[in-house]
């Protein structure tokens, strides 16, 4: 990115209270069950600057339960009963949190990261009034900033079509039907049927074998 990213003037502080009877090990099992659902929370609505975000850096968070309780439970992972809905409950308090104090175009700021800082503030408010027009141009908009991430993590190769592809997509959005189907149950089914050829394959074949 070149360089870092305004600091936010926010924190997240978590604190964790049950009258659960947790051993020491099962009090830092859940603790960290409790930052595992804050990063996966923040992972999407804070900015990116040269890697996945954690959190802010003055984040604190804390696993009380009382003084007198008795140390029978060893384990409090987000697959048990207690670290299951700790985890559930950090992470859409965080997000419903993120939603209500984040709207318009700060919110779309926050959302592009850096890249936002490219834009001028015209450009930004034009672009905050498109997408809430049309929210697909946000799902897009996720989609360009996850893969140009994933390309500097060197995960996908460097030369791509998605670039141009996504671009095209943009276009075509005013063509586009809406659907609540998955995402990716949709790009399979047309991978599948012959829609993306293969490299070097002829146009209009399909990718898939003849059957009788």
């Amino acid at each position: 990115m070149g360089r870092l990213y305004e600091p936010l003037t926010a924190t997240i502080n978590i604190v964790v209270a049950t009258e659960a009877p947790l051993r020491r090990e099962a009090m830092v099992d859940l603790l960290r069950v409790a930052v595992e659902a804050k990063v996966a929370a923040v992972n999407e609505l804070l900015p990116w600057c040269r890697r996945r975000p954690l959190g802010t850096v003055t984040d604190a968070a804390i696993v009380a339960v009382p003084a007198d309780a008795p140390e029978e439970i060893v384990t409090a992972g987000a697959a048990t009963t207690i670290g299951g809905p700790v985890a559930d409950t950090v992470e859409s308090l965080i997000v419903r949190l993120w939603r209500r104090l984040n709207t318009g175009t700060e919110a779309l700021k926050l959302l592009l990261g850096p890249y936002a800082e490219r834009l001028e503030d015209e450009t930004l408010e034009e672009l905050t009034k498109l997408v809430e027009d049309r929210p697909e141009l946000l799902a897009l908009l996720l989609a360009a900033r996850h893969l140009d991430l994933h390309r500097e993590y060197h995960t996908l190769p460097e030369e791509l079509a998605t670039p141009e592809l996504l671009a095209l997509c943009t276009k075509m959005l005013s063509r586009a039907p809406r659907s609540d189907r998955p995402h990716l149950d949709t790009v399979i089914e047309a991978v599948l049927e012959g829609t993306i050829p293969r490299r070097g394959a002829t146009r209009g074949t399909s990718n898939r074998s003849a059957h009788p």
